[in-house]
């Protein structure tokens, strides 16, 4: 099903940018063909990819229609599909998992006539393998009113090595991708070409748990963070470093100023003009502490309506009576509701609690709020949980 979703993702954007392709009726099939390949492993020294499932979808868009051909790579990574209906206006995709990991190929009916290869990788767990070419944080509006930012953040990675990120939480090492948000963000939404994985709320930002294969990806992530004053700051931490990584206004918005980072040329991007500022070369782990400086502030009839409008405001128009009946009633399902309590509990949650928990303290290891032996010991008691519940859940099935 994975695999299926991964296909499904890949052919509609295949299927946005060529608008074009015509629709053909259900019936309109072509001739029958045999679709030869070979699985290689493209991990120096890594063994031959033999006795793997590979499967072939094949897609007709407008039909609705999904055929798919299964077989199993030879001894030397080879795999043929017979009778294979090849349709001019169908795609297909070559699918295949290994070592956990889903690998795909696009390919036209015309490709089909020709070997088809699909390259896999050995696995690591050292996320240092991946690299940050370029991070931009784009600010796109400023809400003086609500005292807050808008603003998309645009990542390239790359893996440049021949194996694949494989994230495990459940190591002593931090083997995932993390991303700092500015304090109090909020309206996160998370776009990329990983597939796989999760996303992963903590404390200062996010984790994502997508396995990344050798080559380039992109991620963008957009989001709102509030402000108080005519400045806001924080320390963009970059866990996996950069070479570049720039702050980008457009001269449209009200003229406020980045400080911490070197001050460079306007940018002309699709008609619309930048400021820029940037640093080059940032270390992993390191990051610049970026301020952003003459805010605009709220007008007096502002302030006023937000107050008027303000939950706290309504809140305290509250009767008092009201409120204590209602502590009354907290108070008493409390005493005899104990066992209902402790089920809420931090920590009776299930695995995806323990994950998130695991990703919190590695956090705060990181930026030096815990002593290593307190982390480790940690750490392994929230590992243990995890394995107990993966266990526990193979014994069920």
């Amino acid at each position: 099903m994975r695999a299926l979703l991964v296909v499904l993702a890949l052919l509609l954007g295949l299927f946005l940018i060529q608008p074009s392709w015509p629709l053909l009726q259900a019936e309109a099939q072509g001739a029958a063909l045999s679709v030869r390949g070979q699985v290689a492993n493209g991990t120096a020294g890594g063994p031959v990819p033999a006795n793997i499932q590979v499967v072939l979808h094949a897609f007709r868009q407008g039909a609705g229609q999904i055929a798919t051909y299964r077989t199993l790579s030879g001894p030397a990574g080879e795999f043929q599909f017979n009778d294979v209906a090849a349709d001019a206006g169908s795609t297909y995709a070559l699918t295949m998992e290994y070592l956990t990991v889903t690998y795909s190929v696009l390919a036209s009916a015309t490709d089909l006539a020709q070997p088809l290869e699909v390259v896999v990788y050995e696995t690591t767990r050292d996320a240092a393998v991946v690299r940050v070419e370029r991070q931009a944080l784009l600010i796109t509006d400023i809400n003086a009113r609500e005292q807050d930012i808008g603003a998309v953040e645009f990542v390239r990675l790359v893996n440049p090595s021949d194996r694949t990120l494989l994230p495990d939480l459940s190591s002593s090492s931090i083997s995932f991708l993390r991303f700092p948000l500015p304090p109090g963000a909020r309206e996160l939404d998370v776009r990329s070409d990983l597939t796989g994985g999760q996303i992963i709320p903590i404390g200062t930002g996010f984790a994502v748990t997508a396995p990344v294969l050798p080559g380039g990806h992109d991620l963008n992530y957009a989001f709102r963070f509030p402000y108080q004053g005519v400045a806001v700051s924080y320390r963009q931490s970059l866990l996996q470093g950069a070479a570049v990584y720039q702050v980008l206004i457009p001269q449209r918005l009200p003229p406020v100023q980045v400080t911490g980072l070197e001050s460079r040329p306007l940018l002309d991007l699709d008609g619309t003009t930048y400021r820029v500022w940037e640093a080059r070369g940032v270390a992993p782990g390191q990051g610049p502490t970026v301020e952003i400086a003459g805010l605009p502030q709220p007008t007096v009839w502002d302030r006023t309506a937000r107050t008027l409008t303000s939950q706290k405001t309504w809140q305290w128009f509250i009767p008092s009576a009201f409120a204590a009946f209602l502590a009354v009633l907290l108070i008493y399902s409390l005493v005899k509701s104990p066992g209902r309590l402790a089920a809420a509990a931090p920590g009776a949650g299930g695995r995806q609690e323990l994950v998130q928990a695991i990703a919190f303290l590695d956090d705060r290891f990181e930026r030096g709020e815990l002593a290593e032996a307190q982390y480790r010991q940690e750490r392994g008691r929230l590992k243990s949980q995890i394995l107990a519940a993966a266990e526990q859940q193979e014994g069920a099935t």
